[in-house]
């Protein structure tokens, strides 16, 4: 990219900063209301009326003939265009080719471990992969910039950092037959503008480095070499795949895709997650619904043949995870397939924990009778990056919530100064409270200040909302029994302000200090402040923290407090000439942090004397070409 002003690399998105919670909850609640009055999936189908399908089974040469591919390479990533750091580390890494070793904490458990297994994984700490070629195409699974889909946004957090990563001088370029495709799914995040900017960015054929975009529309279908099929699907803000988009897939499966196709699918979440640990939770069972009718199972008839899965991917949650399910081929029978079920959203968002996540995904047949009838084994969670052990430590870090939260810290600071202010107006607290000892005196003021409310609407309206504010904050998705945990924190939060306006009123009316008025007010308005920041922003890192190492809940906002930029990951896939699928996890322990940038040339470039903890995080996936 052309350099016409001094380029910051951004940080993370401090989540809790006042200005970032105000402007995505707006736009979280102008998109879901408005989402379905304004789809612009309907307008996408009616420029492609073709319903282009893009074939990467063959090789274009440069005399216009086509050339039948015996392999091909893949890197999906997803959860991109956060911080910088790992943004761009991720990036530089994907765009090159890899030799890797397996981490060298991997072990197998005791029963998965066998001889066989075990050499396996000796050779691979010991003397690593073959070369891991950079993908042909890069798959981008959703979410791709933070925190609103703005085109500044865009272009800080994605475009500069890809195009840097995968910069080539113009005299070294292959030609444009030879380069590698992106191709991109949207997230929640890409849709809070209704897919305005992304359709810009990922659909009108441009350039980032040497990738170039190809598709028209924001979900796809690919085909692979030896029958294989890349679906990527577009399943908006609440899960919903539009009839235009289910048009397009029946018509391709049924007009281009012989009966033995496998195909990868690519969507934004991993609903089978969150299935188990959300109450009435309805994403899995529309995604199974869809792969029942366009896939697996062709239950009405409108494709007149069945495809396998190979396997699924997906992000939304910013780790690594893979869990696998057993099922019968077909009813009745006694042959079975795995299903592989990725979560590879490690692009560069803040880490999300994985010790919450379930070990056995058990509710997944619930009310729905296809699955119960091939169902052989629920899924099974096989491994995480970062590890469950691990994940329990760094929850730890919401203790420090004042320190990576600032921003929020001040706001409540200035609302205990709110408070301060109006019970100093309304002036219903007597000299005599502050002449006991601290916590009856304490006692005494909270008690009055209740009794007081009743003749004060602005008080109690602030006490209201406040207490309120909290409550609601809770996350009650596993129970409702969870609101009572969220009123216990706004309680306390409620106290912590009290006891900073108690403070500074007890440091006001004191006769210890000699000072003049006007000094021992300021004074009194420091302590409010710093006791009300402080107070509350220990008591929400308090609360961030029971919720996620014990109760298991707000795995993202007990994640997203800390913006953990390391434990990156994505995935590098290869179809080999005798058609079997391997998917290779790669894990990134440490991103770089200080990157050099360079702007004295046409294109920014930017290096560095660090390098990345890289590795394999568990041995490669294999599924054979049966």
């Amino acid at each position: 990219m052309s350099s016409q002003k001094k380029y910051i690399q951004p940080k993370m998105v401090n989540w809790y900063q006042p200005s970032i919670l105000a402007s995505t909850a707006l736009r979280t609640v102008i998109s879901g209301t408005f989402a379905n009055y304004a789809d612009k999936r309907e307008l996408e189908a009616a420029l492609d009326p073709k319903n282009t399908f893009y074939d990467h089974s063959v090789k274009e040469n440069s005399d216009k003939t086509e050339t039948a591919l015996n392999e091909i390479w893949i890197d999906y990533i997803s959860d991109t265009g956060d911080g910088f750091n790992p943004t761009y580390t991720v990036a530089s890494l994907v765009a090159k080719d890899l030799s890797l070793k397996l981490q060298p904490s991997y072990e197998l458990t005791p029963d998965r471990k066998t001889a066989e297994k075990q050499t396996r994984v000796e050779a691979l700490k010991k003397e690593g992969t073959e070369k891991l070629k950079s993908g042909n195409l890069l798959i981008l699974g959703g979410d791709q910039v933070y925190p609103t889909p703005g085109m500044d946004d865009y272009t800080n957090r994605f475009k500069i950092p890809f195009s840097a990563a995968h910069n080539i001088p113009n005299d070294q370029r292959p030609p444009e037959n030879e380069r590698p495709v992106m191709y991109a799914i949207p997230g929640n995040h890409d849709w809070y503008d209704g897919l305005t900017n992304f359709m810009k960015l990922f659909a009108q054929v441009r350039w980032f480095g040497n990738w170039i975009t190809k598709q028209k529309r924001s979900y796809f279908a690919i085909k692979l070499p030896h029958n294989y099929w890349l679906w990527g699907i577009d399943i908006q803000l609440n899960a919903d795949i539009d009839e235009q988009q289910k048009l397009y897939f029946e018509r391709i499966a049924k007009e281009n895709m012989p009966p033995d196709s496998k195909v990868i699918l690519c969507t934004a979440e991993p609903s089978w997650v969150y299935k188990q640990v959300k109450c009435n939770d309805e994403t899995y069972k529309r995604l199974k619904y869809f792969e029942e009718i366009y896939i697996t199972a062709d239950s009405y008839n409108k494709i007149g043949k069945k495809f396998k899965i190979a396997a699924t991917l997906t992000g939304d949650l910013h780790h690594y995870s893979r869990y696998s399910e057993e099922r019968l081929m077909e009813e009745g029978g006694n042959k079975t397939e795995c299903n592989h079920l990725f979560t590879a959203g490690g692009g560069g968002a803040f880490m999300h924990t994985t010790h919450m996540l379930p070990k056995s995904l058990d509710k997944l047949s619930e009310d729905y009778d296809f699955m119960k009838s091939t169902l052989k084994s629920y899924p099974n969670l096989e491994m995480t990056f970062p590890s469950r052990k691990l994940s329990k430590k760094l929850i730890f870090l919401n203790l420090l919530f004042p320190y990576f939260n600032k921003f929020f810290c001040m706001l409540m600071g200035f609302l205990a100064l709110l408070f301060l202010w109006n019970i100093v107006v309304f002036d219903h607290i007597t000299d005599s409270t502050f002449v006991q000892p601290f916590f009856s005196g304490f006692c005494s003021y909270t008690l009055n200040l209740f009794k007081g409310t009743i003749y004060h609407p602005v008080f109690l309206f602030m006490s209201g909302l406040v207490l309120a504010g909290f409550t609601l904050f809770t996350d009650t998705e596993r129970t409702k029994w969870f609101y009572l945990w969220g009123f216990i924190h706004g309680k306390l939060h409620l106290a912590a302000i009290f006891f900073s306006v108690y403070i500074a009123q007890d440091f006001f009316y004191c006769t210890s200090f000699e000072i003049d008025k006007t000094c021992k007010i300021f004074i009194a308005i420091t302590y409010c402040f710093f006791s009300g920041a402080f107070l509350n922003g220990l008591f929400m890192g308090i609360y961030l923290f029971i919720s996620g190492y014990f109760f298991n809940i707000h795995i993202t906002e007990a994640s997203s407090s800390f913006s953990y930029q390391h434990y990156k990951n994505f995935l590098r896939i290869h179809i080999n000439s005798d058609g079997d699928l391997t998917i290779y996890p790669i894990g990134i322990k440490k991103v770089v942090r200080k990157w050099k940038q360079d702007e004295t040339q046409k294109d920014i470039t930017f290096t560095s004397d660090d390098a990345p903890e890289v590795f394999l995080i568990e041995p490669p996936i294999t599924i054979k070409n049966n």
